[in-house]
């Protein structure tokens, strides 16, 4: 009988490139507790947490760098800032349609993050 590997999402896989020291691209944050946090997942911040985007794709101003089990608010890292992105490997919220898309899109092009497809 064959096994079935399911893998997670790779750390950092949608970057293209970032600043020639990483630690300028990216910043340690807290992920709210019960958001889903996977690497590619274009963040917002809410309370002063950060938490995936919504449907209107407002907001948008990290990427989570990793997988995060959120069972409770966790540290982790997320790329904030002079970074291009590969828009294939991002993750949008279920439902988001292209004109939210390009909202978020632009967001993250205001604080330096550039997707590219």
């Amino acid at each position: 009988m064959s096994q079935v590997l399911n893998e997670r999402r790779r750390t950092g896989a949608y970057i293209r490139s970032e600043a020639a020291d990483s630690s300028r691209s990216r910043e340690a944050v807290i992920f709210a507790a019960a958001a889903a946090i996977v690497a590619g997942t274009v963040c917002k911040v809410s309370g002063g947490k950060y938490v995936p985007i919504g449907t209107d794709g407002t907001g948008a101003v990290a990427i989570a760098y990793d997988n995060y089990d959120t069972a409770t608010d966790k540290r982790g890292v997320a790329s904030v800032r002079d970074m291009e992105a590969n828009g294939y490997e991002l993750v949008w919220p279920a439902g988001i349609g292209a004109p939210a898309k390009a909202t978020a899109i632009a967001a993250l092009a205001a604080v330096g993050i550039i997707v590219r497809y």
